[in-house]
């Protein structure tokens, strides 16, 4: 899927905090500076460097590892912009090598990765209903599934002509195997929406920080909002791809707003992120109460202001030319 990215003043790999709510962007950060150095795209990519991010609720993007973080193999490995191809093909095979031959690096990374997980989900047990061994088990399979990912690219690197997507073809099926043994059909789609409502964590967190001590929002309403806000997107979304329309982005500090790729004048992005939000609005009342409810509005006005700014953009700059 295509997705236009617009930062506006929100970076995109430092969200920080040790929770899901910034499991994507945190790991970007972190990965690229450690076993992948060179070669950001090894864990935690499609395979083949500098592509967009399919947009939320494809079903292509569950079956991608998550970036966690792994265990720095070499402090002066750091690419400067200097090295040639070969040269960073070379040195990003020596990172991988020192992981996956080396024992003693192998453990350290596959530790990162469990502590990286946790970290990432701290209440995920409590939010899917599953016991400590479960959870327990599900941290250790997304981080063998994380190095199977490594190993698989680390032998295509070394084959001559190993095309990367066809190598790395199967892997998805296989995580969902794996973590459907461990958590069940329910609970493991429970899962993937749980990654799926990464942003509209995001900015629920956010949210709740923006409200007074009189609107405080318990943890109750922020999972049901939190669901409800990604159901709507999901559902919009997919009404989109039934058009034979792609989903585009465009992301604000207040959230990403969304059109089709059949919106292709500003009014028509507009009318459609308006209906969205609409929708999201209607969802947000049954779950919020009305001071809350009004924060929640200023937030979505902004986000639709800010988006609209950016949308104009490319037509003021076609009328100068």
């Amino acid at each position: 899927m295509r997705k236009l990215v617009l930062a506006l003043g929100v970076s995109t790999a430092g969200f920080a905090a040790s929770t899901l709510y910034f499991w994507r962007e945190l790991q970007v950060e972190r990965s690229t500076r450690q076993l992948v150095a060179s070669t950001p795209a090894m864990i935690g990519d499609s395979g083949t460097p500098a592509q967009p991010s399919p947009a939320p609720g494809n079903s292509a993007a569950m079956n991608q590892p998550a970036r966690v973080p792994v265990a720095r193999t070499r402090p002066d490995a750091a690419v400067d912009g200097t090295d040639t191809e070969a040269e960073a093909r070379a040195r990003s095979l020596a990172h991988m090598r020192a992981v996956l031959e080396d024992p003693l690096e192998r453990e350290a990374a596959m530790r990162a990765s469990r502590d990286g997980y946790r970290s990432s989900f701290p209440r995920l047990a409590e939010h899917l209903g599953i016991t400590e061994d479960q959870y327990t088990r599900l941290v250790d399979q997304l981080a063998e599934h994380q190095m199977h990912w490594a190993e698989r690219r680390y032998r295509c690197l070394l084959e001559p002509g190993c095309d990367e997507m066809t190598a790395m073809k199967g892997i998805g099926a296989e995580r969902e195997r794996e973590l459907t043994d461990i958590l069940g059909p329910e609970k493991y789609q429970q899962f993937n929406e749980y990654l799926d409502n990464q942003q509209e964590r995001r900015a629920v967190v956010r949210l709740r920080g923006e409200l007074p001590d009189a609107l405080r929002m318990t943890d109750v309403q922020a999972e049901r909002l939190i669901a409800a806000l990604g159901e709507e997107r999901r559902h919009t979304l997919k009404a989109w791809e039934q058009r034979g329309a792609v989903p585009e982005s465009i992301n604000s500090e207040y959230g990403e707003l969304y059109h089709s790729s059949l919106a292709q004048d500003f009014e028509q992005r507009v009318a459609e992120a308006t209906e969205l939000l609409r929708r999201q609005h209607d969802r947000a009342a049954q779950v919020l109460s009305a001071g809350q409810l009004e924060v929640f509005d200023e937030r979505q006005a902004a986000a639709l202001a800010q988006a609209s700014r950016m949308w104009q953009l490319p037509a003021q700059e076609g009328n100068t030319q």
